[in-house]
């Protein structure tokens, strides 16, 4: 998240920063809105910030992805469940706050299940990505992207490629 630059429809447009008095202050302050404001609590916080004059600063918090969601704003009795996409962040309704608890609660039972069937596939020399030989030792790899595991979302990566040929051969 970076305070301090003006955007429009997501894209950045301008680096204004913000006028304070005390980077310090000013993350302690939200430091403590975080803790106290989140359930569950999401830590540690990154922030980091970027002088643009005496008293004007960029400021650029990295948050960490958390696993322990959804999260619920409680700042101030408050009590949205808040999502975030492209355009921004937007109030959950019923139906994708049952996807994220659903998600939340699958996410390592996900991971396994698939890292059990790629070793069963594997060891069958069914759908292998490189030819083995049966007698050989074997070392097996899954570098999974998480991202692959928290959403409804999926990506047909050799339809997108197809897709793209057609377009490129298209604008040709």
């Amino acid at each position: 998240m970076i305070y301090g630059i003006d955007a429009k429809q997501g894209i950045p447009t301008e680096l204004r920063g913000v006028e304070l008095a005390s980077f310090d202050d000013f993350k302690l302050t939200c430091e403590n809105r975080l803790r106290d404001g989140l359930s569950p609590q999401i830590s540690p916080i990154d922030f980091h910030a970027v002088e643009l004059s005496l008293h004007t600063t960029v400021i650029i918090l990295r948050i960490p992805r958390s696993w322990l969601f959804p999260h619920r704003v409680t700042l101030e009795n408050h009590g949205h469940f808040y999502g975030r996409n492209s355009a921004g962040h937007f109030q959950m309704d019923v139906p994708q706050l049952r996807t994220a608890f659903e998600l939340a609660g699958t996410v390592a039972e996900r991971i396994r299940s698939f890292r059990l069937e790629r070793l069963s596939q594997i060891s069958s020399l069914v759908e292998i990505p490189a030819p083995l030989i049966e007698e050989n030792p074997k070392l097996v790899l899954h570098f999974i992207p998480l991202n692959a595991f928290s959403s409804g979302e999926s990506f047909d990566l050799l339809t997108s490629v197809e897709e793209s040929k057609e377009g490129d051969s298209l604008s040709r």
